[in-house]
């Protein structure tokens, strides 16, 4: 991953937040719309039949109705109104300082979001004032919605797939299919045939891609709870599925936000490495400009390979800078190579003490030195 594509996460993950709500909020207004809609109409079309009290009790219940959900609409709007906010400030700050001083910051809260550690996410936000610049409350949600899966509770997970539907189906995800076959088999787990298979018939007959998961799943029916005697449904009731189903929604909530499948920090450092790595940063004489000359850092980089490189850089010991001919190198009587610049940083009245040994030279000792 880029880091091209980390900004695009930056504008993605709040515009799909901020599309998945308005999709769901529609639906919801259409379906309380269409209810009265047909209420109406059949109360018209029976009106020879219909006296005034069953009129007026009609009338009164969707009035009622229509004016709960006027207040749920006014909540359901201030979540979009967030949103819309926070993708605001997103766009905002590119024409500021603020997204490039917020990135690391950034790129450190993702870090501790992924490792589940959103107390530290929050706490490095929060002093940085970067909290509509992060991506916490995605994870957070993950978390929770993993958290119910663990605990076999499929609700929020199904309820997080109806709200991203249009996106699931764009991306191909079988997350949805997945999450209801499960549900089919707990129904079969508790030997609730009946509803096991009226589930089925609502709503797993709508996946004519997954007719191999369907039939195998419909055996169950006459299988049982009882995978000891027939090893090859094992797999269906173990509890390791849910294990599975966790990772699956993971992942496909990574890709419905556009998140990366690791954190940026981590793919940033390794491209650092994998420019700066060479075998003098594991030797004695370390670089004090060098970053991977760092044991700390070069723990984090043992196992990636060294920098490849179609040209030598000679880099100066005292100015930590190339060396190249507009800062040629030159050298001690002992031996040592510096630039130009640093040997003329270090002259005192004619005199260099070399940085390395502590020998004192004159300046006029020093001499050129030439790369074939």
């Amino acid at each position: 991953m880029s880091s091209s594509n980390a900004d695009f996460t930056y504008f993605r993950s709040p515009y799909e937040d901020l599309s998945s709500k308005f999709r769901t909020n529609k639906r919801k207004i259409e379906k309380e719309l269409n209810f009265a809609l047909s209420n109406l109409k059949n109360m018209k079309n029976n009106k020879q039949n219909l006296d005034r009290t069953q009129a007026l009790a009609t009338i009164s219940g969707l009035t009622s109705r229509l004016t709960s959900f006027k207040d749920k609409l006014i909540d359901l709007y201030d979540e979009e109104d967030n949103s819309l906010q926070i993708l605001d400030r997103r766009v905002s700050s590119l024409n500021s300082s603020e997204y490039s001083k917020s990135k690391l910051f950034r790129y450190i809260t993702e870090h501790y979001c992924r490792k589940g550690c959103f107390n530290i996410s929050q706490s490095i936000a929060t002093k940085s004032s970067i909290e509509a610049l992060t991506e916490i409350s995605f994870f957070q949600k993950a978390k929770k919605i993993s958290a119910d899966l663990q605990s076999h509770d499929l609700t929020s997970a199904l309820e997080w797939c109806d709200c991203h539907k249009y996106k699931l189906k764009k991306l191909k995800s079988s997350i949805e299919f997945y999450l209801k076959l499960q549900k089919f088999v707990e129904f079969i787990r508790v030997q609730n045939f009946c509803e096991g298979i009226m589930f089925a018939r609502s709503h797993l007959a709508k996946y004519p891609d997954h007719q191999n998961d369907i039939q195998k799943a419909m055996m169950l029916l006459v299988v049982g709870n009882k995978p000891n005697e027939f090893t090859e449904y094992q797999d269906i009731l173990s509890d390791a599925k849910w294990d599975w189903l966790i990772k699956l929604f993971y992942n496909e909530m990574l890709r419905v936000y556009s998140f990366s499948s690791e954190s940026t920090i981590g793919v940033v450092l390794r491209a650092g490495f994998l420019a700066l790595k060479n075998p003098l940063c594991e030797s004695e004489n370390k670089a004090e400009g060098c970053p991977l000359c760092n044991k700390e850092i070069q723990a984090l980089a043992v196992k990636m390979p060294y920098a490849c490189h179609s040209h030598t850089s000679i880099i100066c010991r005292i100015l930590h800078v190339t060396m190249d001919e507009h800062n040629p190198p030159v050298a001690l009587p002992n031996g040592q190579t510096f630039s130009e610049q640093g040997i003329k940083k270090i002259t005192q009245d004619q005199k260099i003490v070399c940085p390395i040994t502590g020998a004192i030279f004159n300046a006029k000792q020093v001499t050129r030195v030439y790369i074939v």
